[in-house]
């Protein structure tokens, strides 16, 4: 139940709700889904609980999948606000966000962020819909969402190049399957997603990898790189780079490049002044 009656006090003992709603919760994140503030995703259901529905969520772009974030490294409730909204200021996609306040079970659980959870739409990541049965030709290059994230799932498959994050940890990055599901993608499909990275990587890492045709611009994003560059630094983001990261490949008729975004994660920035976040952050 949402109370959103007008601006100022919204009491929790109000009885006019601007959205009633079935849904599904569960706790989100790797490090901040314990604690007694924990951050949770939840999806909205049809009024049979059969399916899930597109709702206009607090004035927000209509969609079904949601996070709310408790940022209990954030104590200001703004460090994930104001990096998104630096993004969209760029022409860069970033989640939308609320600040609300959360009941839960009855019992009143603070001050948390709304946001826009990372998926595939058309008021998301927009790329085109990749089905089942797409496994050649056009129809098997897009789109995917990925990431680069050490959060204790399976992984879908390595780098085949050590990451920098400290002179200890150096174990080669860790990609997930965001969309389509990593536990329903058809193999030829992660094949084929696999087998393009690696590529990206293997010219990246190569001796001619500012070639401006053969380089990593043949498979990469050159203004979104830039973008996510500009973000992670601004913001100093302790948990960018090798962890939750998102990317996404393009369908070839839409470009056929990898986009590295949207941003995520930003609770944990805006410590440091000087230097470049990878050796500030991950430095010891």
């Amino acid at each position: 139940k949402v109370i959103d009656n007008a601006p100022g006090l919204n009491p929790f003992s109000s009885s006019s709700f601007s959205l009633t709603s079935n849904l599904l919760i569960e706790k989100q994140g790797f490090t901040s889904s314990g604690g007694s503030k924990p951050n949770y995703d939840f999806q909205l259901m049809n009024t049979a609980g059969s399916s899930d529905t597109l709702i206009d969520l607090l004035g927000l772009p209509a969609e079904s999948d949601w996070i709310i974030k408790s940022c209990y490294t954030d104590e200001y409730f703004m460090k994930d606000p104001l990096t998104f909204e630096m993004s969209r200021r760029m022409n860069y996609y970033a989640p939308r966000t609320r600040t609300i306040e959360v009941m839960l079970n009855g019992v009143y659980a603070g001050v948390y962020i709304l946001e826009e959870k990372v998926k595939r739409g058309a008021n998301r990541v927009n790329i085109a819909k990749l089905k089942p049965t797409d496994t050649t030709g056009a129809e098997l290059t897009g789109g995917y969402i990925f990431e680069i994230n050490p959060n204790g799932d399976p992984a879908a498959w390595w780098s085949n190049y050590p990451g920098y994050q400290g002179p200890i940890l150096t174990s080669p990055y860790e990609f997930k399957l965001v969309y389509p599901h990593q536990s329903t993608i058809p193999p030829v499909q992660l094949n084929y997603l696999h087998a393009f990275v690696d590529s990206f990587e293997d010219a990246l890492h190569g001796p001619n990898y500012q070639d401006p045709v053969n380089g990593w611009r043949k498979y990469g994003s050159e203004n979104d790189f830039i973008n996510f560059l500009i973000v992670s630094e601004y913001s100093t983001n302790y948990d960018t780079y090798g962890r939750s990261t998102y990317l996404y490949k393009e369908k070839v008729t839409d470009g056929n490049k990898i986009h590295i975004g949207p941003p995520w994660d930003s609770d944990r920035g805006y410590e440091s002044d000087t230097g470049w976040v990878h050796i500030i952050t991950h430095g010891y």
